[in-house]
């Protein structure tokens, strides 16, 4: 029986459409979430490239650097710690001249401790751990969505973005320079609100990001937590206590 030509057509249409939807879906499928994933990253630099970092949060500006010293990775330098006494707010002048704070606002709780003496020159070891779990998160971790402010100004304030969480700024190898602001959490707070590179103008339209919560808790350390922690040689150590045996114990 002779096929007729415009069935010999479809039939190598069919297979051209399986040959490209099998190509489109089995093949192209991995390569297409990866470069959705890519796009999702917060930045595509790797930990390894960060040659310095600062971090500014609303109680302290760390500064860490590379070392060259044997057992740390990382050296600490403590830029401006915040008073815990006046935290946020402006010493106001009494009529005996003795400064005082004004009246906390809602929600903050201020103490009556001095801010600690700090050396600014002083560089010490840092904790490598803390270090770590923070440039880890900033080089794997991924938006979950993006928002474009449609009112910077008023936006900013919603999220956080005006007197935020924390600021981490990146140096690389290669002198570039990076920087992550991070707001208020979203509502569930399964996300803090971010941006990424933001502009110096703040009137400017830009991208808020949707990034982990874990975020908070890798910028929110007391100074003790990112410094190293010491050592005891052993004469410091405290000696087990030991109970004399019944040959040890003196005769009457």
């Amino acid at each position: 029986m002779k096929i007729q030509k415009t069935t010999v057509i479809l039939m190598v249409s069919a297979v051209l459409l399986g040959g490209f939807v099998y190509l489109y879906e089995v093949q192209g499928s991995p390569k297409r979430e990866q470069v959705k994933a890519q796009q999702q990253q917060l930045f595509r630099f790797k930990e390894s490239d960060v040659e310095a970092m600062t971090l500014t949060t609303q109680k302290q500006k760390l500064k860490f650097e590379r070392s060259t010293e044997k057992g740390s990775t990382w050296m600490l330098q403590v830029m401006e710690p915040t008073s815990s006494t006046c935290a946020t707010q402006t010493p106001k002048q009494t009529d005996n001249k003795s400064a005082v704070c004004e009246a906390p606002s809602a929600g903050q709780v201020l103490t009556s401790s001095p801010a600690p003496a700090v050396n600014n020159n002083e560089k010490v070891p840092a904790s490598d751990a803390s270090v770590a779990y923070l440039l880890n998160l900033v080089t794997s971790a991924k938006f979950d969505r993006k928002i474009t402010m449609a009112d910077p100004l008023k936006q900013r304030q919603e999220y956080g973005l005006d007197g935020p969480l924390a600021t981490v700024e990146m140096r690389l190898k290669n002198q570039q320079s990076h920087h992550l602001v991070l707001g208020k959490p979203d509502f569930n707070k399964s996300f803090l609100y971010a941006q990424i590179d933001p502009s110096a103008d703040v009137s400017k339209a830009l991208d808020v990001v949707l990034v982990p919560a874990d975020f908070e808790n890798a910028v929110d350390r007391p100074v003790s937590e990112w410094k190293k922690e010491e050592s005891k040689p052993k004469s410091e150590e405290k000696p087990k206590d030991t109970k004399p045996t019944p040959k040890d114990k003196p005769t009457p």
